[in-house]
C-alpha cells in the first residue's frame, strides 16, 4: 500500500469522516436553538409580553438556519444521500458516469470555495467592527465563524470527492469513489 493511500485513509477516516459524523449534532444544537427561540417568541406574543426584544428570536433563527442548512448539505454529500436523477446516467458506462461525477464535484467545489472565500472576507470585516444584528444587537461573528468551519469542511469533502471521481474516471481503481 502506497504512502498516498495511507495518507488518504488517515485524512478521510480521521478528519473528514469523524467531522462528517458530527454534522448532524452541530445541526441539532442549532435546531434546538431555533425551537427555543420560536417557542419563546410565540408564547410571549400570546401573553402580550411582546416588545422590541422579541425580534431577537427571529434574528437568532435566521443566523442558526444558515448553519443548519450548510451542515445538512455537507453531511448529505459526504454520505452520498443526495438525490440523483438516473434517467440518463444509468445508461452510460461507469467511466462516463465517473467523469460526470467528477465534473459535478468540481463545479460544486468551485462554487462552495467561492462562497467560503466571500464568507471569510465578510467575517473579517465583521470582526474588525464587531458587527451585530440590527434588532437586538446579537453579535454576528460567532455565527460567521461556525459557518466558516462547516463550509471549510464541505470544501474538503468536495475536494476529496473530486479527486476520487477523477481517479476513477482515469481508469484507476479507487476505494472510496469520492465518498467515504
Amino acid at each position: 500500500m502506497s504512502w498516498l493511500t495511507k495518507l488518504d485513509r488517515a485524512i478521510s477516516g480521521v478528519f473528514l469522516h469523524r467531522v462528517s459524523q458530527a454534522m448532524p449534532g452541530i445541526a441539532l444544537v442549532f435546531v434546538i436553538i431555533i425551537g427555543i427561540a420560536n417557542f419563546v417568541t410565540v408564547v410571549t406574543r400570546r401573553l402580550g409580553l411582546a416588545g422590541g426584544w422579541l425580534s431577537g428570536g427571529v434574528e437568532l433563527t435566521e443566523l442558526s438556519m444558515v448553519i443548519v442548512s450548510i451542515a445538512a448539505i455537507a453531511y448529505v454529500w459526504y454520505r452520498g444521500g443526495h438525490v440523483r436523477v438516473m434517467v440518463i446516467r444509468e445508461r452510460l458506462n461507469p467511466r462516463v458516469q465517473a467523469i460526470m461525477d467528477a465534473a459535478t464535484a468540481l463545479f460544486f467545489l468551485i462554487w462552495i470555495a467561492l462562497i467560503t472565500w466571500g464568507a471569510w472576507r465578510m467575517t473579517m470585516e465583521s470582526l474588525a467592527v464587531w458587527q451585530r444584528t440590527m434588532g437586538v444587537r446579537l453579535p454576528i461573528v460567532p455565527f460567521q465563524f461556525a459557518f466558516l468551519v462547516v463550509l471549510g469542511h464541505f470544501v474538503l469533502v468536495l475536494l476529496r470527492s473530486f479527486i476520487g471521481f477523477a481517479v476513477k474516471a482515469s481508469g484507476h481503481p479507487v476505494e472510496h469513489e469520492g465518498l467515504y
